[in-house]
C-alpha cells in the first residue's frame, strides 16, 4: 500500500472530495498526529535546513516571512512563463466560471486570474525550488513528518473596482494540517493586496488583534497556516501577482477536488531536472506519473 492508501485506511477515510473532514479543529489536531506518526514510519525526516526564528514565528504566530528568498533573475522566469500562458477567469484555473482564455496584458475587466498547473511543474527552474530544502524541512518542523507537495497555483488580482471572494476573511480547510508559500512576483503595498493574517489563529483560535498586513517586495515568501483566519486585501490601484505552493500531510482531498492529478508528468520529465531521489519522488508524488516510491 501506498502511504496515502494507508492514512486513508487507519483514519478511515472515505474516497471521496469532502473536504468539510477538515473543519473540525478537535478532529484536525487528533488526525495530523496520527498522520504524522504514519508518514514518520513509512519515510525518514531529512536534517534541518531552514532559520529557527522562521520555525519559532510560524509556530507561534501561523506566519513566517522569508526575504529576498527568489532573485530579481528568478522572478524575470517565472513572469516569462506566466506572459506565455493562458489565464482562467477565477482563483483556481480548473473551476474557472466559463472556459474563456486571455493573457496577461489582455486581462480586460476581470479581476482574478490563474494558470493551469501544469506550466511550473514543467519550469527545471521552478521544481528546483519546490524541492528547496529550505522550505521543505521547514514545513517538516510545523508538520512533525515530511510533507507532500500537493498544490500549485498562480493569482493575478486586478483593480477594477470590485470584490474576489478571496478578499474577504476566511480559512482554508484544505487538510488537517498544511503550509502554503506565497510567493509575491510584484511588489505589494498596503493599497494593491497584501496578505492579511490574524495572527495565533492557526490552531482554531478566534482573532483577538486586528490582522497583520504582510506587504513586500517582489521574491518575498510568505508562509502561513491558511486554516488561520486571513484575506487579500482588496486592491486600490495596480495588480498584484502570486504564485502560491502548498505542503500538506498527504495527497489529500483537496488535491482531488481541485483535479491537480490531471497535471502528473511522466517521470522522465521531472526526474531528468531535479536530483533523483526517495524525497525527492515522495514529495513531489502527486505531479509525476507513476512514481515509484
Amino acid at each position: 500500500m501506498t502511504v496515502d492508501e494507508i492514512i486513508a485506511d487507519k483514519l478511515d477515510i472515505k474516497n471521496d472530495i469532502d473536504v468539510s473532514i477538515y473543519n473540525d479543529p478537535n478532529t484536525r489536531a487528533e488526525s495530523f498526529h496520527k498522520i504524522s506518526k504514519i508518514v514518520n514510519d513509512y519515510i525518514p525526516k531529512i536534517d534541518s535546513f531552514h532559520s529557527k526564528n522562521n520555525e519559532n514565528e510560524l509556530k507561534e504566530k501561523g506566519y513566517t516571512v522569508i526575504d529576498n528568498f527568489f532573485t530579481a533573475d528568478e522572478i524575470d522566469k517565472i513572469l516569462d512563463v506566466i506572459k506565455s500562458s493562458n489565464g482562467y477567469n477565477y482563483h483556481i484555473a480548473i473551476n474557472a466560471y466559463n472556459q474563456e482564455v486571455r493573457t496577461l496584458d489582455n486581462m480586460g475587466d476581470w479581476n482574478i486570474m490563474s494558470f493551469l498547473p501544469d506550466i511550473f511543474i514543467k519550469s527545471p527552474f521552478l521544481l528546483n525550488k519546490f524541492i528547496d530544502k529550505r522550505c521543505v524541512s521547514l514545513a517538516q518542523s510545523y508538520f512533525g513528518c515530511f510533507p507532500t507537495l500537493y498544490s500549485i497555483n498562480c493569482t493575478v488580482s486586478k483593480f477594477v473596482g470590485k470584490e474576489f471572494k478571496t478578499q474577504t476573511v476566511h480559512r482554508d480547510y484544505d487538510d488537517f494540517k498544511f503550509l502554503s508559500f506565497f510567493v509575491y512576483l510584484s511588489d505589494i503595498d498596503t493599497n494593491n493586496g497584501p496578505h492579511m493574517y490574524y495572527a495565533g489563529t492557526q490552531n482554531g483560535a478566534n482573532p483577538t488583534d486586528e490582522p497583520v498586513e504582510i506587504c513586500g517586495k517582489k521574491g518575498t515568501v510568505v508562509v502561513s497556516d491558511v486554516y488561520g483566519l486571513h484575506y487579500g486585501k482588496p486592491l486600490l490601484e495596480k495588480d498584484r501577482i502570486i504564485l502560491w505552493f502548498r505542503f500538506g500531510l498527504s495527497l489529500n482531498k483537496m488535491y482531488y477536488k481541485n483535479q491537480d492529478f490531471k497535471f502528473a508528468q511522466e517521470a522522465s520529465k521531472i526526474l531528468s531536472h531535479i536530483p533523483n531521489t526517495l524525497h525527492n519522488k515522495y514529495l513531489l508524488r502527486g505531479f509525476i506519473k507513476n512514481v515509484s516510491i
